[in-house]
């Protein structure tokens, strides 16, 4: 049974810590002042002790200094907890005096217990959570443990079904049996990854098989760890769909020097808020005042926010409310939930003053790169340039003769007025539907002229300019938005020697037309094919430009987005630029989580090997060339690992026998 001093001068306070630890198996005894407790330490030291830093005759922290110059007690495990001395400094300050555990007041149960579990280091079965204890969602069990950090071992319980979760500083390990899958093994065979044969050799192996898919050749080493990964994430964000557990958590000695990292527990967090069904936010929560605290910079950049998210996280600033932060029609519940699961955000019903991230260098804030900064630079139309002097204007009314010029369009602010620009608008985008891009500007495949293309395409979006769009609000607002994209998409692809020559194949082929169904996809191919070409010829602008182009036509392609990223590592103009280079490194990364595709394969094992890094990018290639055995990037990557390594070889022989 562990023995904790109680060092706190509020003598009720105290007594409620009293009751809870004794309720938890604990022996307690009480200090009201920084003396007497260093008299009861002297005495006979304690196995913990939980320190109020604001204690009267000694205060705590000089209490922690003497503790820490005597040999007796200077591995004594304390917790501190405090109401008067907030704040990331006074945290740092306490680690340098060796208390890993710094909570504030109010703290709740499971935080304290957490912190004392992990701080006494060794299994203390009287602090085991009951079987009997109350059920509850796996979030709080996950939320418990990852915040503690809790080290050991934690035995969820449902039904008649039991699931063993192993933490190493509040990361989950390993998970026996999964909630889907009973291992790995299995998740691995139903995926094909693994035949049947080898499954039921992994099964029967028990313990004796963490890294026997690779002994029989299935995986590599590295290939294995991001499936025991893909594994264990899936699984525990499964858990957060079922319901209720009861859990015991039985501590393990804690091993500071190792620094696990498997999972992304905040991401994983708000992946699960993610999946379950959304709920409104109350009424009384959206009235109140939000500000980031402490642990927000302790764990933000740990997430991968959709966009919506990010507007939300961006506002936060204390001095608005939870309902003034939430972008118009976007869903921020389950980020919210995850704010406050993680202790990240302060709320009031008055104004805050947001906490800072201290002393820690911060370069962005959960991966805030601004998109238009490396996607839209020097890629994109400005249309004012475009526009220029043109005093002319088109009628695209099929009654129109080709290229006749209309009476020019006078702004008025007059309803009536108002009412023939909106149904203008209207009228155009649906007469945009379903043309091919030489119809676009009155023109055939045939009679194709590039002078008549530019004049038509600066009659287009003078016609539809910014002055329009600024008198138009809702509905034509987005019209015209639609209809100026239309154009622009049209423009750039016949006015591109390469992008129109694959556009006329397929127009001969298949018939698409703009505003069908598939012909986003279908803009995005032609343009990443010129894209293609662009690389093969290190065009490195206009191979960015026009995969930048495929990218916005087709987001959720893996395969445009990763040739993107390649063709902003590989343009000398972004070499010098550390943004960027850190922008296409993250970019590649996401295709491959969109789309596993050999190109990111191969692209990420040229970035790792000319970082230096070439035992992981041999395993990226072979990545690579497990789908697509003729990739010419990969084998050559290879390649160049084996001269090097060749190389390595002989400078060695030479000055061994030199």
């Amino acid at each position: 049974m562990a023995r904790i001093l109680i060092a706190e001068d509020h003598e009720p306070f105290a007594k409620l810590l009293i009751k809870l630890l004794s309720r938890h198996g604990y022996e307690t005894s009480h200090a009201p002042d920084g003396v007497s407790a260093l008299t009861a330490i002297a005495t006979s030291p304690p196995d913990l002790l939980l320190l109020d830093l604001r204690l009267p005759k000694l205060s705590g922290i000089d209490l922690l200094k003497k503790l820490r110059a005597s040999d007796k007690t200077r591995q004594l495990p304390v917790v501190i907890l405090t109401g008067a001395f907030k704040g990331e400094k006074y945290a740092q300050g306490a680690k340098r005096l060796g208390v890993h555990h710094f909570l504030e007041k109010p703290s709740s149960s499971e935080q304290l217990l957490g912190a004392i579990q992990a701080s006494l280091g060794t299994p203390v079965s009287a602090a085991v959570t009951p079987t009997a204890s109350k059920p509850r969602p796996f979030v709080s069990w996950l939320q418990q443990a990852f915040l503690a950090p809790f080290s050991g071992l934690m035995t969820l319980k449902q039904q008649d079904r039991s699931h063993r979760l192993l933490f190493l500083q509040g990361i989950p390990l390993a998970l026996q049996p999964g909630f889907t899958r009973s291992d790995l093994g299995e998740h691995l065979h139903k995926k094909g990854l693994v035949t049947k044969e080898e499954y039921d050799y992994y099964r029967n192996h028990g313990d004796d098989r963490h890294d026997l898919l690779v002994r029989m050749g299935c995986f590599d080493y590295p290939q294995l760890l991001q499936e025991k990964l893909v594994f264990l994430t899936e699984q525990l964000s499964h858990a957060f769909t079922l319901g209720d557990f009861q859990a015991e958590m039985q501590s393990l000695s804690r091993l500071p020097l190792m620094q696990p990292s498997l999972v992304n527990v905040p991401q994983l967090i708000l992946h699960g808020f993610h999946q379950q069904s959304r709920k409104e936010i109350p009424t009384p929560l959206l009235d109140q005042y939000i500000a980031p605290n402490t642990d927000y910079f302790r764990f933000i950049n740990f997430f991968a926010p959709n966009l919506g998210e990010k507007d939300f996280l961006k506002s936060i600033n204390g001095q608005r409310t939870v309902k003034e932060c939430i972008p118009e029609g976007e869903y921020v519940g389950a980020i919210l939930q995850t704010l406050r699961a993680l202790n990240m955000v302060q709320l009031a019903t008055q104004p805050l003053t947001p906490a800072e991230p201290g002393d820690m260098p911060l370069r962005v804030l959960f991966a805030d790169y601004e998109e238009d900064d490396l996607l839209d630079s020097d890629t994109t139309v400005n249309f004012d340039d475009l526009v220029g002097d043109a005093d002319f204007d088109l009628d695209l009314r099929p009654d129109a003769p080709t290229g006749q010029e209309s009476a020019p369009q006078t702004a008025t602010s007059s309803a009536a007025g108002e009412e023939d620009l909106a149904a203008k608008v209207r009228r155009t985008h649906g007469e945009l539907k379903g043309k091919d891009y030489y119809a676009v500007f009155g023109m055939k495949s045939g009679d194709f002229s590039i002078d008549r293309l530019k004049e038509r395409y600066f009659e287009l979006t003078k016609q539809f300019g910014p002055e329009v769009l600024m008198q138009l609000y809702g509905e034509e607002s987005s019209l015209v938005q639609e209809i100026l994209s239309t154009v622009t998409n049209a423009y750039n692809t016949l006015s591109d020697v390469v992008k129109k020559e694959r556009y006329d194949e397929m127009l001969g082929s298949e018939n698409i037309g703009l505003g069908r169904e598939g012909d986003d996809v279908f803009q995005a191919q032609v343009q990443f094919q010129s894209g293609k070409v662009f690389l093969d010829m290190e065009e490195w602008d206009s191979a960015e430009k026009a995969l930048t182009d495929a990218h916005s036509a087709d987001p959720q392609n893996g395969e445009y987005l990763a040739n993107l990223a390649w063709s902003i590592y590989r343009n000398p103009r972004n070499q010098q630029s550390r943004a960027a280079m850190d922008k296409s490194r993250q970019m590649l990364n996401k295709s491959l989580a969109l789309q596993k595709t050999a190109d990111g394969f191969a692209y990420k094992g040229w970035m790792l090997f000319e970082n230096g890094q070439d035992a992981i990018a041999e395993a990226e290639f072979n990545k690579a060339l497990k789908i697509n055995a003729r990739s010419t990037l990969a084998r050559r990557g290879l390649r160049q690992i084996q001269e090097k390594r060749e190389a390595d070889k002989k400078g060695l022989f030479r000055k061994m026998f030199s």
